[in-house]
């Protein structure tokens, strides 16, 4: 289920589009973790399900983009991703299949919390959200979750499909960084690529987990997911 047409989207996210997983898949996933999930909980007395969930879907997709940016062949099960990352800018294949993993992992968490991820303004709002996580964390990492959550919040509520175009584009600028760590001598930039895309992903799950959550306990108005785009 793709948003708008791939030639109306600026290069990163229009790669991204192309490779990443469709909503029925994610949707299933989110499912069968749903069911393990409650199955340790009934195990656990008191234990919250969803979080239980939460925690394995974000350690599941930390360790896909590790596995990617140690660049141990990883990239090879996407057919076509090297001509794409090509014709992105600069943007490396590594950056393309993290922020697919990364998309996929806020979809996910999402259906976790009760959104029907194959609606497609849901779909661009987790994209919107796991893309403004990244762009958040790239420079204040150690900033409080409530400030993130207040900062998403306001993007959400004047969301349109703009937006989400704004926040790819601003990643795009920043995917440059990623060639440094190519840079470093072999062997060393493999681990830094791998050990830092984990890093961002944990980061990055965490953050739309914060959002979720808040929205759970009603901090937040559901409207800012599951509302028309504007």
């Amino acid at each position: 289920m793709s948003t708008n047409t791939e030639k109306d989207d600026p290069g990163l996210l229009a790669a991204v589009l192309k490779v990443m997983a469709s909503t029925e898949l994610l949707a299933d996933i989110a499912e069968e973790e749903a069911e393990q999930a409650k199955e340790k909980a009934d195990k656990k007395r008191g234990a919250d399900w969803q979080q239980l969930a939460a925690k394995k879907v974000i350690r599941r997709y930390s360790n896909k983009t590790a596995v990617v940016g140690a660049g141990t062949g990883a990239l090879a099960i996407v057919p076509g991703i090297g001509t794409l990352a090509a014709g992105v800018g600069g943007a490396s294949a590594d950056t393309i299949m993290s922020l697919k993993w990364h998309g996929e992992m806020a979809m996910v968490l999402a259906a976790l919390y009760g959104h029907d991820i194959e609606q497609r303004e849901v779909k661009e709002r987790c994209l919107t959200l796991a893309g403004l996580g990244l762009l958040f964390d790239a420079e204040n990492s150690s900033i409080s979750s409530q400030i993130f959550i207040d900062m998403a919040q306001q993007k959400l509520q004047q969301f349109s499909h703009s937006v989400l175009k704004q926040v790819f584009k601003s990643i795009a600028k920043r995917s440059g960084r990623k060639a440094v760590e190519k840079m470093a001598p072999f062997g060393i930039g493999m681990v830094m690529g791998g050990g830092l895309n984990k890093i961002n992903a944990r980061l990055v799950g965490k953050r739309v987990l914060d959002y979720l959550q808040a929205e759970q306990r009603g901090e937040l108005e559901r409207v800012v997911i599951d509302g028309p785009v504007g």
